[in-house]
């Protein structure tokens, strides 16, 4: 489990990038599909809403540390006059019952490409979220009008990147200037030699 801390397990990679996007995300309204427009990777998922539409994920084990925001990539096909994304965050072991991120207005978000649409994450619940759990379940809400084509989203960016791992790596460094002190010592021998 403490790997997590370092970068995400293959699993969830796959489940924050849609790239199962039809089995790890279901819908209990509107149609969910998979889309070959993607920001990474090879899938993401495409939903064409009716009304207030929550994309639910698979459960997610504990991601380690994470960012004080949650990123996705929105692409709106067509003008819209009204309309959000939103993003909820659910997990009992946590205590998280509803933890609502809060919404982006459709509005905000350019047509035909792929937007970065982010989500401040409260500092309790980054701190809920650095602990152990099995059942972290995340929501994307589109609530927007039904368009001839869906609208598109991929790549949930949550977690700290690696690196955290890139400071372990210097703490190794730390530990080869000790034994280069060592070797000092020795030329300090060696100029003491000289001296006599």
């Amino acid at each position: 489990m403490s790997g997590l801390t370092l970068d995400l397990t293959q699993e969830q990679q796959k489940i924050l990038g849609f790239e199962r996007p039809t089995t790890d995300w279901s819908a209990p309204n509107g149609t969910l599909t998979a889309s070959t427009t993607v920001t990474e990777g090879t899938k993401a998922l495409a939903v064409s809403p009716v009304g207030w539409t929550e994309m639910t994920s698979i459960p997610l084990s504990s991601l380690g540390p994470v960012q004080s925001t949650l990123k996705v990539d929105v692409f709106k096909p067509a003008a819209t006059s009204w309309g959000e994304v939103r993003v909820i965050l659910v997990s009992p072991t946590l205590n998280i019952t509803w933890g609502d991120l809060g919404g982006v207005a459709m509005s905000t978000v350019p047509v035909g490409h792929y937007t970065t649409v982010s989500f401040a994450i409260p500092t309790s619940m980054q701190t809920a979220l650095a602990g152990t759990y099995s059942d972290l379940r995340v929501k994307v809400v589109v609530n927007a009008p039904t368009l001839s084509s869906p609208y598109i989203v991929d790549n949930i960016v949550v977690a700290q990147p690696g690196g955290t791992g890139g400071t372990g790596g210097a703490g190794g460094s730390a530990g080869s200037g000790g034994k280069a002190g060592a070797s000092g010592s020795s030329g300090a021998g060696g100029r003491g030699g000289g001296k006599k």
